[in-house]
């Protein structure tokens, strides 16, 4: 047994998570290299089949949502603008419009005045 060979088996025995004191000793060792490794502590006897894998299951993928898309879509479609959205959901208007760009919505601005009101007009001035 190499020094080497010495350690890293060491190293197996002592950790709490194997799986991680492999990463580090293919870091350390052997630029990344896992088989390197795994074919060591094999070779001495040790049971790593069970690592020969990577983990599977959900990985991170950004940071988590803090907002409701479905939500949004909703709000969206009933005609509000990204302001709206925002000051329903409690966000900022920033987020609302990313959201709304990254799906390729157009905006919806601002609602259309009543019919009932009147619109401001300002006359023109005509000069004699």
């Amino acid at each position: 047994m190499t020094p080497k060979e010495g350690r890293i088996c060491s190293n197996f025995r002592q950790a709490k998570d194997k799986r991680l004191q492999i990463e580090i000793d293919a870091d350390v060792y052997f630029s990344g290299e896992e088989t390197e490794v795994l074919n060591i502590l094999s070779k001495f006897g040790y049971e790593v089949e069970e690592y020969r894998t990577k983990p599977t299951g959900p990985q991170y993928r950004g940071r988590p949502k803090i907002y409701d898309e479905n939500t949004m879509l909703e709000l969206y479609k009933e005609g509000n603008s990204d302001v709206e959205i925002a000051e329903i959901m409690g966000t900022c208007r920033q987020l609302i419009y990313g959201w709304r760009t990254k799906n390729m919505l157009p905006a919806n601005g601002r609602k259309k005045r009543s019919p009932n009101k009147k619109s401001r007009t300002v006359g023109a001035v005509t000069a004699h």
